[in-house]
């Protein structure tokens, strides 16, 4: 673990989330999760899997009117959207949607693999036809990277994906810009690696909790060195696709980073969700929410691995410049590291409980005028 001494600050210009979940205002979550957003970042890609999911150009422009309504007046935000794929999409209206702005990317998801899912497309090669329009189109594909089903091991379920849909993805699809979403394991450490070498179209988000933290946090709350060291099931860090071990897979996307991977960039998977209706419960949904410290965390991680040089490109160009081909952002953040003062994340997020609930973490953020 690198040590940062008290007072080092970092300034990040052009913050951008390249993965949200914001929810709808029927959920009453969309009024949390938006001012939480717009604290930290000037600019974000927001998921379709609401209910009902975006499948339809009248419903992408709903929900974007939806959105863009909550923002305060002469916000400076650039909100882009996303097109949930199923069985039944059409590729015109996919093209037509994409020429107009109304969405930036198509969304896979495994079938009922994460939330509001069971519409999405029952197989990942049932979407091969609209892949092949996608990439005369020039239409990002972002995939929840996971395969799921009762004889996999949910831990594995990345691996599998990876081994053996995107060989078959990138032969017949080349050209084909394709992000790899929440990345957690060697597997899709090593798929990167290649990617970046051979210049391969493919980018990944990495969030907070992936970056951070290994399964252990699934099990545990707070530290042996802090003396707030407690066992036991800790709902908040469950999220699909789950935390993965330390070794291997953690440090191989560690030294990813380390190393300044051009093709990976920030993507908190921001996921809200009622604690008590719909987390801690037997069917329990996955989804972390880093409430408005989530630069907070990676910074954390920057300075364990000691690469704060490479953390500008991943918080605010590699995602937003390199997959969506965006002008640099205007955002500035500034995070000073203060272990003497450190910040403090919230018990609760209105019904939300956010990943480390009453824990300190030894930076704190300020936005730059």
């Amino acid at each position: 673990m690198n040590k940062i001494p008290d007072g080092t600050t970092v300034e990040l210009t052009g913050t951008f989330d390249g993965h949200v979940h914001l929810r709808q205002k029927k959920t009453g979550l969309l009024e949390l999760t938006l001012p939480d957003l717009l604290d930290e970042f000037g600019g974000a890609l927001i998921m379709c899997n609401t209910e009902p999911p975006i499948t339809s150009i009248r419903l992408g422009l709903d929900y974007r009117a939806e959105v863009l309504s909550e923002l305060p007046a002469g916000a400076e935000f650039d909100a882009l959207f996303t097109y949930y794929l199923t069985d039944e999409a059409k590729a015109d209206e996919i093209v037509e949607g994409y020429r107009r702005r109304i969405w930036r990317a198509c969304k896979y998801m495994p079938n009922n693999g994460s939330t509001n899912t069971a519409r999405a497309l029952t197989r990942f090669r049932n979407g091969y036809p609209i892949y092949e329009r996608m990439e005369e189109e020039d239409i990002p594909l972002l995939l929840h990277a996971e395969t799921v089903g009762d004889r996999i091991d949910p831990f594995d379920a990345p691996r599998v994906f990876i081994s053996e849909e995107m060989p078959e993805l990138r032969k017949r699809f080349p050209k084909l810009r394709v992000c790899l979403e929440h990345i957690t394991d060697g597997t899709a450490a090593d798929y990167m690696a290649e990617a970046e070498r051979n210049n391969e179209p493919t980018w990944a988000t990495l969030t907070p909790q992936h970056f951070v933290y290994s399964r252990n946090r699934i099990f545990q709350r707070g530290s042996v060195r802090e003396g707030t060291f407690r066992r036991g099931s800790n709902p908040s860090f469950v999220c699909w696709p789950l935390l993965q071990r330390e070794e291997p897979h953690r440090q191989k996307l560690l030294q990813q980073v380390a190393g300044g991977n051009n093709r990976i960039g920030l993507g908190t998977d921001r996921a809200p969700h009622d604690f008590d209706k719909a987390k801690a419960c037997e069917d329990g949904c996955g989804g972390c929410y880093p409430g408005r410290l989530a630069l907070a965390i990676y910074a954390m991680g920057f300075e364990a691995i000691g690469s704060f040089e490479h953390f500008q490109n991943f918080a605010c160009r590699n995602i937003p410049c390199g997959l969506y081909r965006l002008p640099p952002g205007k955002k500035k953040i500034r995070l000073t590291k203060c272990a003497a003062r450190p910040s403090t994340m919230p018990e609760k997020i209105g019904e939300v409980v956010p990943i480390l609930h009453g824990e300190k973490i030894p930076w704190r953020e300020e936005a730059v005028c």
